[in-house]
């Protein structure tokens, strides 16, 4: 699969999208890391750059 390079703000803004997605659907303390960077498609490490957790 082909690497996407997004702009870092659109790339952030789209981590938040599905965090916020899956945790209206799962509830914070159900969703994990893993869970929102599966929905967008990134890897794990992609997530850390942007935040230094998911709190």
């Amino acid at each position: 699969m082909p690497r996407i390079t997004k702009n870092p703000k659109e790339r952030r803004n789209e981590i938040l999208n599905a965090a916020m997605e899956l945790f209206n659907t799962k509830g914070f303390e159900q969703t994990s890391v893993s869970d929102i960077v599966k929905k967008i498609g990134v890897a794990q490490g992609t997530f850390y750059y942007y935040f230094q957790s998911k709190e």
